[in-house]
């Protein structure tokens, strides 16, 4: 048969169009994916069985795993929908969670998080099995699934005496399992229980000392018996050391320099040890040698704003759980008794200090010299740090009266701004726990910084949603980088560094005020020996001095803010199959455009495609418009560059060439530039599954309203105001339709000084020319107008939501002449 593509001819308006064709069986199959892990974690330096269950896992999988595998052998046949490994991880490889994928010649999965320690791994039995369980041997890692209102339970042998750790990790996995822990003795009395703890992000675990020997049980269920899926944990059970948090949680990014400020020893931060928090057998606490910290923190130069880094597990421990991780900082970071002399004054600002409430009921105490005047915003890490304190803030003046209090202000943590009054003075910042709860764990770190834009520095944030790319033979791809800013709105260069042979991308810019920009990876040839590679993102600053660059971070990984170091990973996979559909323009020199608000368009698309092909074609719209949300932080669709009309299925014919893609432009969408392009899914037979994928190239266009103001010659000499009937001032112009707007027009003026009616008038349908006339009293005493501007709103249309769209004109100062009168003499000079 002639597999040769072969062009589609036709056409049709929809936002989501499908096309019937053939498919073969000669054409390749779809990228692997990933289903259910057996288990989710493995036992660093011995043998782990572990079955995927999944689609398109046949031929020779393997698997790739974020840390080095020892050996791994595939059991038997690997069948489509499932694949069985023995796999063997490195003994060195750090007690922590790890991407795991698979990868097969027609690509690589999303990735799955797996944890990697000392402990054997085992697969709880299911629910409701018939298979007996036996007692296990401690210590174990047993992995399970709850859904809905199951229990899920693990027998375990028990001697008098003995303290056994039940650790339930969810949450920490990306389980959306909220897990509640329960231990029973033989008799089925409870004996201990836990349930989701803010420290471990919302996981179970409880410590207990056997009271003897014999059978215990050890039950997990979800904390309101109606677990979301994917419901996955993993038990541990044993005696073993972890760390749930770091003192201090934040250090100075380069830390190869002492803290520089007067009232501060100057001490190098490396000589100041971190402290792990959590249990070292009988301790609570245990230091990490500076040196070992300042080797992880030698590479902290250059990464992005709030990177965190992974940190060595003490040695002669048996670690499990989360790596433990300081976070970097841009400000000068102080340590409460360490680097913060006995006054406790802070330094000038910005500055940030960490400290703990090491006893109950404890306040702490810091003085911060203001400025007359002076507008300060001071605010409390707690709750985002993973301590167990609920925060509040005061500010008091010098003899201890409150100024300010703030308590909930950004989740539980407290935020406030205070300005200072009209002379100096000395502010103090008291932060305790309102329920004057104390040890090791009860960190902050409070900020303090001047509410002033001229101090802040410029900076920016690029995200992905997409971290896993697989493109076929002579495929591309194409996906979002967004941007955050934080005072910087020039442009930004993306490059992508570590781009594999065969493979060619366009340095790109995200245009000044933009929200983003589309990346396009294409295939530019072949190389046998390549599978996947990790890419990287980097965007550079083209309107700043100094420079700023950070790499794109995924902004959706469930472990972000817990692990940061996962949500870099970006994967590029090839496959040597030939892509059995191609995107593009119908007119390949298409130029930019522009996009008009409260207005439909159409984007004319060519699909090329093999006539071997069965299944059904759908397009959708990809666009750089970052997601606008309501008062509910919800997605509203209604304000979304979207494609408009229903699902249609599209018979092929021969006499049409292209596909006519509508799509609404909101009438309120910000002016500014948008990329946007079109995804091509070939389906499977039955609709379900994405078989394919192409993508047309990105176009860029600009948003602008329908209408525009052409004003007429504006005054040029004053006005001259009677001292009787004041003066009527008269702006002309003409309304210049756009994009074939017809409807009303709603003209006015805005910005007029208080008591002077705003004039009004509405253009009907084609009507251009436009007259605004205002009247200013005889008593008005002004002698200049500044800040006027001609407004021109499109009248909503009832039938769509969000229809109005506006422009402005800015009308030139307007000098207004007193005329003298008998009672009204010249002013003196």
């Amino acid at each position: 048969m002639n597999c040769s593509p072969k062009r589609i001819r036709l056409v049709a308006t929809a936002g989501t169009i499908c096309l019937a064709t053939v498919w073969a069986s000669s054409i390749g199959a779809a990228a692997p994916k990933i289903t259910r892990l057996s288990v989710r974690g493995f036992q660093a330096g011995g043998a782990t069985r572990l079955l995927v269950q999944g689609s398109d896992l046949g031929g020779t999988p393997r698997l790739v795993l974020g840390a080095p595998l020892r050996e791994q052998k595939l059991i038997g046949t690997a069948k489509s929908t499932a694949a069985e490994f023995d796999v063997v991880v490195d003994p060195s490889v750090a007690a922590g969670v790890y991407h795991l994928r698979i990868v097969t010649s027609e690509g690589i999965t999303t990735p799955e998080i797996v944890t990697v320690d000392s402990l054997p791994q085992r697969a709880a039995a299911p629910v409701g099995s018939v298979r007996v369980e036996a007692a296990v041997e401690l210590p174990i890692a047993m992995h399970g699934l709850v859904t809905g209102s199951t229990i899920q339970e693990t027998r375990f042998a028990g001697r008098k005496g003995e303290t056994v750790t039940i650790d339930v990790m969810a949450r920490r996995m990306g389980s959306k399992l909220r897990p509640v822990v329960h231990l029973y003795d033989a008799s089925k009395h409870q004996l201990a229980w836990s349930l989701p703890q803010t420290e471990l992000a919302g996981d179970a675990r409880l410590t207990v000392t056997l009271p003897a020997d014999g059978d215990y049980t050890a039950a997990v269920h979800d904390l309101t018996y109606a677990a979301a899926a994917p419901g996955y944990y993993r038990l541990a059970l044993g005696s073993y050391d972890y760390a749930d948090q770091v003192f201090p949680p934040v250090v100075e990014r380069g830390s190869s320099k002492p803290l520089e400020s007067t009232p501060l020893e100057s001490t190098p931060l490396e000589s100041t040890p971190l402290e792990l928090i959590g249990r070292f057998g009988n301790r609570t606490t245990r230091e990490l040698a500076a040196p070992a910290v300042a080797a992880v923190l030698a590479s902290s130069a250059g990464s992005n704003p709030g990177d965190s880094r992974a940190l060595p597990w003490p040695d002669k421990t048996v670690p499990l759980g989360l790596r433990p991780r300081v976070r970097l900082s841009d400000l000068c970071e102080l340590v409460e008794d360490r680097t913060l002399d006995a006054s406790r004054t802070l330094p000038l600002l910005p500055v940030a200090v960490c400290g703990r409430l090491l006893k109950p009921g404890e306040t702490d105490l810091y003085h911060v010299e203001l400025t007359a005047g002076e507008k300060l915003q001071v605010e409390v890490f707690a709750d985002r740090l993973g301590s167990p304190i609920d925060a509040t803030l005061e500010l008091r003046d010098e003899n201890g009266a409150r100024l300010a209090q703030a308590d909930d202000v950004v989740g539980p943590d407290p935020r406030l701004d205070y300005t200072a009054p009209k002379k100096r003075s000395r502010v103090t910042i008291a932060v305790n726990d309102a329920l004057s709860r104390g040890d090791e764990s009860c960190l902050y770190r409070i900020v303090v910084s001047r509410l002033d834009d001229a101090t802040r520095q410029a900076d920016f944030r690029l995200t992905f949603s997409e971290d896993t790319h697989n493109v076929l033979g002579n495929g591309t791809t194409v996906f979002r980088v967004l941007v955050e800013r934080t005072g910087y709105d020039g442009a930004i260069r993306l490059t992508v560094v570590g781009l594999p042979k065969g493979f060619v991308s366009t340095p790109t810019e995200i245009p000044a005020g933009a929200d983003g920009a589309l990346l396009e990876i294409r295939r530019s040839g072949t190389n046998e020996d390549l599978t996947f590679a990790p890419i990287t993102i980097r965007g550079e600053s083209l309107d700043a001095k100094p420079a700023i660059m950070h790499i794109a971070e995924s902004a959706v990984h469930p472990l972000g803010n817990l692990q940061p170091w996962l949500k870099s990973e970006l994967i590029l996979a090839a496959s040597e199959t030939k892509a059995p559909l191609l995107a593009a323009w119908a007119d390949d020199s298409m130029p930019n455009a522009a996009m008009y608000q409260g207005t439909d368009d159409k984007l004319s698309v060519r699909l090329e495609r093999d006539p071997a092909a069965k299944g059904a074609v759908r397009l959708s719209l990809i666009t750089t418009q970052a997601a606008p949300t309501g008062a509910n932080q919800q997605q509203n669709a209604a304000l979304m560059l979207r494609g408009i009309a229903a699902t249609v299925d599209i018979k092929p014919d021969p006499k049409k060439e292209t596909a006519e893609f509508a799509i609404r432009i909101p009438a309120d969408l910000r002016t500014a530039d948008y990329d946007l392009a079109i995804r091509a899914e070939l389906l499977s037979v039955d609709g379900k599954t994405t078989v394919a994928e192409s993508f047309t190239p990105s176009r860029r266009a600009h948003v602008r309203p329908p209408i525009e103001i052409v004003a007429d010659a504006m005054p040029t000499v004053p006005i001259r105001l009677d001292s009787k009937t004041g003066a009527v001032v008269s702006l002309t112009g003409t309304l210049k339709r756009l994009h074939h707007y017809a409807g009303e027009v709603t003209i006015t003026l805005v910005g007029l000084p208080m008591g002077v009616a705003a004039p009004s008038v509405v253009l009907k349908s084609k009507k251009e020319d436009f007259r605004l006339e205002f009247k200013l009293p005889p008593n008005f005493a002004a002698t200049k107008i500044d800040g006027v501007k001609i407004t021109a709103m499109i009248t909503p249309d009832n039938r769509r939501v969000n229809t109005a769209a506006k422009t402005e004109l800015a009308v030139p100062t307007l000098n207004v002449r007193q005329q003298e009168t008998a009672d009204r003499k010249p002013e003196k000079k």
